[in-house]
C-alpha cells in the first residue's frame, strides 16, 4: 500500500528554480541534473508501486526528505511491513548501467566510460543511521504490552534493463524490482522465531498504516 508517493517532479522543480541565480553559469546544469534524477526516481517507485502497491504486507513511503540535527537527508524508497522490518531502497541514476568492483567503488557507464558515484551503500547506512535516531521520537506499535523491535536492512534498486556488473562481494544488496518481492521474503524470513513468536510480533494492517504515515509526516516538501 502507498502510504506517500513521490512529491511533484514540476514542483520540485520549480521551487529550485527559484532558489537557483538563472545567470550563474551552472544553475541550467543543476536542474538538468535534478530532473535526470527526479524522472530516476518516479520511475523506480513506478516500478515498486507494480510490484507492491496492491499488497497490505507492506508500506510503500517515496521521496521522504527529512531534516535531523541540521542534517538533510534525501530517502529514495522506504518499505515497512508488519513485522516491523524497515528496508531503506536507494535508486540512485536508476536506468543507468552500474558497475561495482571488488572494492565496492560504484560506477555508472556512460558514453562508454566509467563515472565513479559515491557510494549508494554508505548513503544507505547514513540514512539507515537518521531513521534509527527519528524512529526514538515516534510513538512505537506495542503487542502484548511490549514494544515490537524492528529489524533494520537496506538494498539499492537496479532499472529492470540496466546493464549491471558488479563483484560477487556485493551483488546480494543489488535488486531489480521483478525480483524483489522474492528478496523481501528471503531477508525477512526470521527463522528464530516461532509460529507463535511472528504472530505476537506482528502489528494489525491499521496500526502499520498508522505508523507509516506518522513518518510520512516528518517529510519536508521541496527541500
Amino acid at each position: 500500500m502507498i502510504v506517500k508517493p513521490p512529491d511533484s517532479l514540476q514542483a520540485r522543480l520549480a521551487a529550485q528554480r527559484e532558489r537557483l541565480d538563472p545567470n550563474h553559469p551552472a544553475s541550467a546544469a543543476r536542474l538538468r541534473g535534478l530532473h535526470a534524477h527526479l524522472r530516476g526516481l518516479h520511475a523506480s517507485a513506478a516500478d515498486l508501486d507494480a510490484e507492491l502497491a496492491g499488497t497490505t504486507r507492506w508500506a510503500l513511503l517515496h521521496d521522504l526528505h527529512l531534516q535531523l540535527n541540521g542534517r538533510s537527508l534525501w530517502i529514495d524508497h522506504i518499505l515497512i511491513n508488519r513485522q516491523l522490518d524497515i528496508l531503506v531502497l536507494e535508486s540512485p541514476h536508476y536506468g543507468a548501467d552500474l558497475c561495482v568492483d571488488a572494492q565496492g567503488r560504484f560506477s555508472v557507464l556512460r558514453d562508454g566510460r566509467e563515472q565513479e558515484l559515491p557510494s549508494p551503500l554508505a548513503r544507505c547506512a547514513r540514512h539507515l543511521a537518521g531513521l534509527r535516531q527519528l524512529a526514538r521520537q515516534l510513538p512505537w506499535p506495542h503487542r502484548q504490552g511490549s514494544r515490537v523491535s524492528p529489524c533494520w536492512l537496506s538494498a539499492i534498486l537496479i532499472a529492470p534493463h540496466a546493464q549491471l556488473d558488479a563483484h560477487p562481494r556485493y551483488q546480494d544488496p543489488l535488486v531489480r524490482p521483478a525480483a524483489l518481492p522474492d528478496w523481501l521474503a528471503s531477508h525477512t524470513r526470521h527463522p528464530e522465531r516461532s509460529t507463535l513468536d511472528t504472530l505476537a510480533h506482528s502489528i494489525s494492517v491499521d496500526t502499520l498504516r498508522g505508523f507509516a504515515r506518522q513518518l510520512a509526516q516528518h517529510h519536508c516538501a521541496d527541500g
